[in-house]
């Protein structure tokens, strides 16, 4: 309906939404279960749990729509994509599944009695004895995880030269790398360089295309990853020395005039590219570089192109002086593609951190409880900093959405959880720490089957072809596994915490 087609990016928005689609339908079957011994049926459970639906599904969409904020279209168009489906899965728990469950077999005692007494409440059970016996542990380990976040943050790669995901034996990114080996590159810098206003054949002036070759001399020497220069100063030298057996441009203006006949005469004769290299009134040059990975023995990458624009731009005083410099060509536009890429990565993620905090505070009317809610996506985030740096995963075309999408998903769990703890405060006379350790009993287990089904799925993109999308379902699992940690043990303990010191400053 929306016209969108499939790319690199979307391609993934169907495992997302039936992924991220199924939490919702699993939350209604588990109060099902929970509330079926208490008389309840389908229905009257699914409404208990209606807000925490929809909050959980508002807040995953905005994550998803967040990506609105990126200059990417392929990424705007993937968040619009999943964010309604994932909407129309939220709809459909809330609705047609009641109505099912009310029409099939209700279930069975033994049915309700794994539920209530099998691994996964034993597991429950045993978080929040951990959570009570050792929450400064877990206190410090969060303050470890915002440490590494900042000492690695700044080193996560950029990779959008996507060939180097083939795999190495793959015969056609053997056969490309041989090729660009052998040709000095595949796709050349441009630089086109023009001269001062009101002057006519300025390059066309030995002390001028002195310079510029100078200037394409001294790149030449200073990088190694520029394997070969394309230019009418080098045909003019290369000319020059089968004339006058002297490299170089000729000081005297009538044998420059006449070698550079003999280039242009050369590209009237079929070589089409000598055409490009001048133009007719003789004001503007365009070179071309063509380069190769040196470091890494490569078909070019980022840090070669890095390293080529630090030698241009080091060199720009050999040029004439008020002579115009424009670096053009795929490298260059790759190189802001990337950084461009990271900028998106910050904005979208910024936006969805934002976005859900106001979401919250609106849900809890409570400025701690927001903050609380907080701890564990962005536990889960910067956990994932380290786990990318270590594992030296770069952020690419999909990788690069996963901190928007990981704050909009993860957020659910506390959401569960904190609304469910909202309800008990003031009820008694009973301690925070009695709260929490209901609060975990009682939520623990949907929190921790709806993430783990999550988390199932995710890793079935370990087993796509293209590496980015690998990549994405690792990075996917990993920020939920530890959101759903961070839910059930960094947060009770750190609510602990400001428990703990309250008690303390009020004596």
């Amino acid at each position: 309906l929306l016209g969108y087609s499939l790319t690199i990016v979307n391609i993934v928005t169907p495992c997302m939404v039936l992924n991220l689609g199924s939490s919702y339908a699993i939350h209604v079957i588990g109060e099902y279960y929970t509330d079926y011994s208490k008389g309840m049926n389908a229905i009257e459970s699914t409404k208990k749990i209606l807000r925490t639906i929809f909050f959980a599904c508002l807040t995953t969409v905005i994550g998803f729509m967040s990506l609105l904020f990126s200059k990417t279209q392929a990424l705007r168009e993937f968040g619009v994509a999943v964010g309604f489906g994932v909407t129309y899965c939220a709809i459909l728990a809330s609705t047609y599944l009641p109505a099912q469950l009310s029409l099939v077999v209700p279930p069975k005692q033994e049915q309700i009695r794994t539920y209530r007494k099998g691994y996964l409440a034993r597991s429950v059970l045993f978080f929040d004895r951990t959570v009570a016996r050792k929450w400064p542990l877990f206190v410090l380990l969060w303050v470890l995880v915002i440490t590494g976040y900042a000492m690695t943050r700044n080193h996560i790669p950029v990779n959008t030269n996507y060939m180097s995901y083939l795999p190495k034996r793959d015969p056609f990114g053997k056969s490309s790398q041989h090729f660009a080996q052998k040709m000095g590159g595949d796709i050349p810098y441009v630089i086109i360089i023009e001269a001062p206003e009101g002057e006519e054949k300025f390059f066309l002036k030995s002390e001028n295309l002195t310079s510029v070759h100078s200037f394409e001399q001294a790149l030449y020497s200073q990088s190694a990853d520029i394997r070969q220069i394309l230019s009418f100063a080098s045909y003019v030298s290369f000319a020059n020395s089968v004339y006058s057996d002297e490299e170089g441009i000729p000081t005297s203006d009538g044998l420059l005039n006449l070698l550079s006949r003999m280039v242009l005469l050369m590209s009237r004769q079929g070589q089409e590219e000598l055409s490009s290299i001048l133009d007719v009134e003789g004001n503007t040059l365009t070179i071309y570089l063509q380069h190769f990975d040196a470091e890494e023995q490569a078909l070019w990458t980022l840090g070669s192109a890095e390293r080529i624009e630090e030698v241009i731009l080091a060199n720009l005083h050999l040029l004439p002086n008020n002579s115009k410099l424009t670096i053009s060509g795929e490298p260059h536009k790759t190189l802001n593609f990337s950084a461009e890429l990271l900028q998106d990565q910050k904005m979208s993620t910024y936006a969805s951190y934002l976005l859900v905090f106001l979401v919250v505070l609106f849900a809890f009317k409570s400025l701690s409880l927001a903050l609380y809610a907080l701890i564990p996506i962005l536990t889960g985030v910067m956990a994932n900093y380290i786990f990318m740096y270590f594992f030296q995963i770069p952020f690419d075309m999909i990788t690069v959405s996963f901190a928007a999408v990981a704050v909009g998903t993860g957020i659910d769990d506390a959401i569960h959880f904190l609304i469910r703890y909202k309800n008990k405060l003031g009820k008694d006379d009973r301690s925070t720490e009695a709260l929490l350790s209901e609060t975990i009993r009682e939520t623990g287990r949907p929190i921790i089957l709806t993430t783990l089904s999550i988390i199932a799925g995710m890793l079935m993109f370990l087993f796509a072809s293209y590496t980015p999308v690998r990549y994405f379902g690792s990075l996917m699992s990993m920020a939920l596994l530890n959101c759903m940690l961070a839910t059930l043990l960094v947060m009770p303990s750190v609510i602990r915490l400001v428990t703990f010191l309250k008690r303390r400053f009020a004596r």
